[in-house]
């Protein structure tokens, strides 16, 4: 019944020259809304209307170069992981993420991988000492100790990290101030990005919503997630 009812929510939030798309049989629950423009180019229909219907239960978090909306991509929590150490599945994000900025085709080497690794750990290491919300770190800091490392490896990576800590797209270098903690539904839009930050944008969207995840988890609450446009995500087997 829900299902239903928020189906003919996003019918009535669309224009009419919206087309409904319904390419597998359970249309209820995999529905796609597009746009045609000129050139029959498809553009999906926005559902941040849809998540305002919701009041005060319903966000929508857009994240651009221009927005004060932030999400810090060194964010963690203690039940990030079911391992006792949060900090390996945590590299592990931090690897592909680091793979997506500077991995190239042939993705990065072993020495590389050993120092993003080694650095992540180090980084953590006062947060976890004492997990205060100033103690957080952001991307700068890992740059920063990217920087004290002997190996000359560490250096480019920290020179391919520069722009997206000091450069023009440093959006992702702040500490998280969005609230993901009192609303039922939210609604990340990352539409404005622009070409240089989507894919960067969608990896670290992906690793707010695991924390939010795990965090319900712990309080025995279920998390549900949808991904618009989901095969951008299936076709980078990286993310």
């Amino acid at each position: 019944m829900f299902m239903l009812t928020a189906n003919e929510s996003i019918l009535r939030a669309a224009r009419k020259s919206d087309e409904m798309l319904e390419p597998y049989e359970w249309k209820r629950s995999c529905t796609v809304l597009r746009r045609e423009r000129a050139g029959n180019r498809p553009d999906l229909a926005d559902y941040g209307p849809l998540v305002q219907q919701f009041g005060a239960q319903g966000q929508v978090i857009d994240i651009s170069p221009t927005s004060t909306n932030y999400i810090n991509p060194m964010d963690i929590n203690l039940d990030y992981s079911d391992d006792e150490n949060p900090i390996t599945l945590k590299s592990d994000f931090i690897l592909s993420l680091c793979d997506l900025i500077i991995g190239g085709k042939e993705g990065l080497s072993p020495i590389e991988r050993t120092i993003i690794d080694r650095c992540t750990r180090l980084v953590y290491r006062d947060y976890l000492q004492d997990p205060r919300p100033e103690n957080m770190p952001v991307l700068g800091d890992l740059y920063e100790l990217l920087l004290k490392q002997a190996e000359p490896e560490a250096q480019n990576i920290a020179t391919a990290l520069e722009i997206y800590v000091n450069g023009s797209l440093n959006v992702f270098n702040h500490r998280s101030n969005i609230d993901m903690n009192n609303h039922r539904v939210l609604c990340f839009q990352l539409k404005s990005l622009g070409k240089a930050l989507k894919e960067i944008g969608l990896l670290i969207m992906q690793d707010a919503v695991w924390n939010r995840v795990t965090a319900n988890r712990s309080k025995h609450k279920t998390t549900w997630f949808y991904i618009d446009e989901f095969h951008r995500v299936a076709t980078r087997c990286r993310i």
